[in-house]
């Protein structure tokens, strides 16, 4: 996330939704349309190889994207101040920030 006046929020939410991503396309066997014309011509051991590739591809992404999870603590207990959400704001999300 590239901008002036990012705040961590933002950036929580950048990362939760990017992981979220790559986690669902990991799942789905999400090949991007401009390699799965050519993974269709492909004979099926090297598709097989490619599909491990590609799923190897998104456990390490995960795995990156898990390291900088870490540097950003609990930083999410503390979305209910973030103010550009209209629902943030709860009691269960602002007794868990006062803790």
């Amino acid at each position: 996330m590239e901008k002036d006046n990012t705040t961590a929020f933002e950036v929580a939410e950048a990362h939760k939704a990017l992981k979220r991503n790559l986690t669902e396309r990991k799942a789905s066997n999400f090949i991007p349309m401009g390699a799965k014309n050519i993974y269709r011509n492909l004979d099926e051991q090297v598709r097989n190889s490619v599909k491990e590739e590609f799923d190897g591809l998104y456990e390490r992404c995960i795995a990156y994207l898990d390291l900088w999870e870490n540097s950003f603590g609990n930083a999410e207990q503390f979305s209910c101040v973030n103010l550009t959400k209209t629902n943030a704001v709860d009691w269960e999300n602002a007794e868990t920030s006062a803790q």
